[in-house]
């Protein structure tokens, strides 16, 4: 198999060598001495990901850091709520309500939160997606 594709490869490059019209002799020479490189497919072999790899990571660095930050906004949020709730709490405590209860109420609604946060986020992602590529 590789044999083949060998002997294709070299009749691809004679031909590509028809086109070279002033081209030096050691430049042809060297153009046939290149070597057939097969790779394993399982990762593809992409250019883009060659050229555009560091600034794609440094983009998917910078959206990681906007995602902590707004995390860390939320959590602090949901503190500062927690404690304006204050009162709510200390009034179910008083009417029977265990603390077992009142975590279940407010991982509840928490939860409720994220769901909404998520269905919301995976609407505009897919709203936003062929815009992006196009």
């Amino acid at each position: 198999m590789r044999e083949r594709l060998r002997a294709v490869f070299v009749a691809i490059q004679h031909e590509r060598a028809q086109g070279f019209i002033g081209t030096p002799k050691q430049r042809l020479e060297a153009f046939f001495k290149e070597r057939l490189l097969l790779d394993p497919a399982a990762s593809g072999r992409s250019n883009l990901q060659r050229d555009y790899g560091r600034a794609l990571l440094a983009l998917a660095i910078l959206v990681a850091l906007v995602l902590l930050i707004a995390c860390a906004n939320v959590a602090n949020l949901m503190t500062a709520r927690t404690a304006a709730r204050e009162r709510e709490m200390a009034l179910r405590v008083s009417i029977g309500a265990g603390r077992l209860r009142l975590a279940q109420m407010v991982i509840v609604e928490s939860a409720w939160m994220a769901v909404l946060g998520t269905a919301l986020g995976g609407l505009f992602a897919w709203r936003a997606a062929p815009w992006i590529v196009g």
